[in-house]
């Protein structure tokens, strides 16, 4: 909840939560929520449109990743889980696979945009042959 209530102090209006994509205040949580992914051991980038992605890399390095997350922008007065819930259990499921063998790859991802459809789910794990589709 406390990592919640502070993405929501990153609004465009004082009266309201608004957080609107290209914003200082979207780049401000994003810049913040980064800070979460790197305490979570993952590494961050930003790409070209502003999405911000977390990874927590393989052994050996390069493999398939289960992509979750959600957007931390918000229409006006959506609420402050509207987006943000989805990304900050997103990087919590990254942190807690990091102390078991759950996942090889894991990756968080912040949609610059509202619901942008994508998610990679492979099989991991001792009986997998990592062939499984991409959704």
């Amino acid at each position: 909840m406390a990592r919640i209530n502070e993405l929501a102090t990153f609004s465009e209006e004082a009266d309201c939560l608004i957080r609107r994509f290209l914003t200082e205040e979207l780049v401000a949580a994003n810049t913040r929520t980064a800070e979460w992914m790197v305490a979570a051991g993952m590494t961050t980038r930003v790409d070209a449109v502003s999405n911000l992605f977390g990874r927590s890399e393989s052994d050996p390095p390069g493999g398939r990743a289960l992509l979750l997350g959600s957007h931390l922008d918000t229409a006006r007065n959506a609420g402050r889980f509207d987006g943000p819930l989805g990304v900050l259990a997103a990087i919590s499921v990254v942190q807690l696979s990091l102390t078991g063998p759950c996942l090889r790859s894991a990756q968080s991802r912040c949609f610059a945009g509202r619901r942008l459809p994508s998610i990679a789910v492979p099989r991991t794990g001792p009986d997998s042959d990592d062939t499984a589709p991409v959704l």
